[in-house]
């Protein structure tokens, strides 16, 4: 039996090429998207201060100064340039995540279980958190996050294994490059350590509460704020911008059965294991209960302005990261004990493929019977036929997946598809992804190739690489990009607006690119107007969702797409599609801000332009605007 990949072994070859294809698949280099923008224009700004010094997200202060990542990230573009640097780091934080997760697994996973758990874990959705589909594990971007989720991984793993000095360096290394995802995790560790040991958890408590005393008594941000509250301007505009952050933007339906799932999960795991791997999953039960009472008492009863900025609800990541191990050990420890227990283990696969829907409840009900079961002294016989009748009532369940799968691809490409630069192979790719379609046909690939080199005959094992290096290469072939609600701009225009638009606006100047903030802050290298990307840190600094909304507010009279600020991209495309065709009155309503110098649109509007570049390659024409023009002539 191939057992975790403590030492090389021939076979982990076409294993290790299916692990590959599979994180390939699901998380393929999307460029800088997502929250990547928002690292990236902060180690832009630490080379270039001066460019971004007026910009939004910079204006009212940010959270540069609590992440080591910014620095690293600084260091790196000066050495090879944005676009290598970025891939540079996306490429090491997948290598590290990978290796985490597999140490981690490795503590109670062998063999077919091992790489089954792996497998899925890359291909099953990871979405965790009250929206769907906003933050997941492993990010295919160059952000922070991925490298304290894999360091906080090898930290759990050593702790598991009783070596819990040599996880503590990495421990340490995630807190300084984000400490709101460390915190969990460090959380969980303690609550580790001190199950079975009360004295010990009343020693963390009393140290974690004498610690925060110490920084309210002396100011230290940002301890500070944990006397302060949000007031109730500030609030109305955070639930709008950044919904996640406060219990108030919080709808059940989109986060309830998910939570409720990994729950389920990782406790019924909790409850039948033994040992340090029950104490594992335990403690990341506790620590994602506790996370998500702190943010319902934090934010939803008292708006305190520390728990809304700390996030507490992020401990769910690692629920998340629990539940497919979880599932796993389940299988691979119950599956061969009769009826009963295959129809238990299959509902509980049924229910995270229905995560969205019935999962949570479905969920709830298997695990609870499950443990019930394996601690029965008589556990429960089934005849053929009433496990054949209940077999097909669990298929039947599962035909609500199969609807939600239509439904998300009919709802994504549901409005007019110049909205969003949506293909069909798109939208149908992100679909199978985003419902664990692809997770099912991977975890198929992975028996496929398990049953080749189990044959013991070469040429087995022959068949089982070729069939790891095929998945392979459709997994680099079938690359699916993120929905572009930019438009995208050719290598050549890019050259030419360098050429031709940077020279024209100094340094210190603030620009709108229309609907990418990428065009200004990565093409021309300038501050940025406002973009719902910039909004992101709206709970952070009052004045950046006040003076946001304000700006919002003007660029929607002119049209732009920007203004729209949904994280539900059905709904996203809906207001998109409700917007005025951009004017000439619109452009000048926007550059009558005197906070905008320059406007950049793929839209000739009037004789207001100042310079002009062609995209060939996808038929557009971008004019720049000089605001201080327009507003001198009227």
């Amino acid at each position: 039996m191939i057992l975790a990949p403590r030492t090389w072994d021939r076979r982990l070859l076409p294993l290790l090429l299916l692990l590959a294809a599979a994180w390939l698949l699901a998380h393929p280099w999307t460029g800088l998207w997502h929250d990547s923008r928002l690292y990236a224009v902060q180690a832009m700004r630490r080379l270039s201060p001066e460019n971004f010094q007026n910009d939004l997200y910079f204006l009212y202060g940010s959270q540069d100064s609590f992440t080591l990542f910014s620095p690293l990230f600084a260091a790196c573009i000066a050495a090879l340039g944005l676009p290598a640097a970025a891939q540079l780091l996306y490429l090491l934080g997948s290598v590290l995540w990978l290796a985490g997760a597999g140490w981690l697994l490795a503590t109670f996973l062998r063999g077919l279980p091992f790489w089954l758990g792996m497998v899925c874990l890359v291909l099953l959705p990871s979405d965790y958190g009250p929206l769907v589909g906003i933050f997941t594990l492993g990010e295919p971007f160059p952000t922070p996050r991925i490298f304290a989720e894999a360091l906080s991984m090898i930290a759990l793993a050593c702790l598991v294994r009783g070596r819990w000095h040599w996880g503590l360096p990495a421990l340490v290394l995630a807190f300084l490059l984000h400490p709101l995802m460390t915190a969990g995790a460090a959380l969980a560790g303690l609550l580790f350590l001190g199950m079975g040991r009360p004295r010990l958890l009343l020693l963390g408590a009393a140290l974690g509460a004498a610690g925060l005393a110490l920084g309210v008594a002396s100011g230290v941000s940002p301890f500070d704020r944990i006397v302060l509250g949000m007031d109730k301007e500030w609030l109305v505009h955070v639930i709008r911008q950044a919904p996640m952050v406060t219990w108030d933007g919080w709808h059940a339906d989109k986060w309830l059965s998910r939570a409720v799932l990994a729950f389920s999960l990782v406790l019924a795991a909790a409850c039948l294991s033994q040992g340090r791997q029950a104490r594992f999953f335990a403690s990341l039960a506790a620590a994602g209960a506790i996370g998500l009472l702190a943010s319902w008492l934090g934010t939803g009863c008292f708006h305190n302005l520390l728990l809304i900025q700390a996030q507490p609800w992020r401990a769910l990541w690692l629920l998340q990261l629990g539940a497919v191990p979880a599932l796993a050990w389940l299988l691979a420890s119950y599956w061969q004990r009769g009826a009963v227990f295959r129809l238990l283990l299959l509902a509980l696969v049924v229910a995270t493929l229905t995560r969205n829907s019935i999962g949570g409840v479905l969920a709830v009900l298997a695990a609870a019977t499950l443990c019930w079961q394996v601690r029965s002294a008589a556990p429960l016989a089934l005849s053929a036929a009433t496990s054949r009748a209940l077999t097909a009532l669990l298929l039947a369940l599962g035909t609500v997946w199969l609807a939600e799968v239509l439904k998300l691809a009919t709802d994504s490409g549901a409005l007019a598809p110049q909205l969003i630069e949506d293909s069909a192979a798109r939208i149908w790719g992100w679909t199978l992804l985003g419902t664990g379609v692809l997770a099912l046909a991977g975890a198929a690939l992975l028996l496929l190739v398990w049953r080749c080199m189990a044959s013991g005959r070469g040429g087995g094992y022959l068949l089982a690489c070729l069939a790891a290096l095929a998945g392979l290469a459709g997994a680099a072939l079938w690359r699916i990009a993120p929905p572009e609600y930019a438009y995208p701009v050719s290598d050549q225009a890019r050259r030419d607006a360098r050429a031709v638009f940077q020279p024209l606006i100094a340094p210190k100047a603030v620009v709108y690119w229309e609907n990418d903030v990428r065009g200004s802050w990565f093409l021309l290298q300038r501050a940025n107007y406002v973009s719902s990307v910039q909004l992101a840190g709206a709970a952070f600094n009052r004045g950046t969702a006040l003076e946001g909304a304000r700006r919002l507010a003007r660029l929607h009279r002119l049209g732009m797409r920007d203004s729209v600020r949904e994280h539900d991209a059905s709904t996203a495309k809906l207001r998109m599609s409700e917007l005025p065709v951009p004017s000439e009155a619109g452009l000048a309503y926007v550059c009558g801000d005197p906070a905008l110098d320059f406007v950049v649109l793929a839209w000739q509007l009037g004789e207001g332009g100042i310079a002009r570049v062609e995209d060939r390659e996808y038929r557009r024409t971008y004019y720049l605007y000089d605001c201080a023009r327009l507003r001198g002539a009227r």
